[in-house]
């Protein structure tokens, strides 16, 4: 498959979930897209492993 759009995040996706991990700050979509990008996580895995997640108040953080 090709695409012909810009695919956001390729670039900054891993750094940007490397300085989330360091300063404790939970990113779930991120580390999903990056786990998906580096092959570790299949797209039809994404939704129901982000949909499984815990709920928690944003208040919180």
């Amino acid at each position: 498959a090709q695409m012909t759009q810009t695919a956001e995040g390729i670039k900054s996706g891993q750094a940007v979930n490397e300085l989330a991990g360091k300063l404790g700050v939970e990113m779930p979509i991120t580390a999903a897209v990056v786990a998906v990008l580096a092959g570790k996580l299949s797209v039809d895995e994404l939704g129901p492993l982000l949909l499984s997640r815990d709920l928690k108040s944003e208040g919180d953080y």
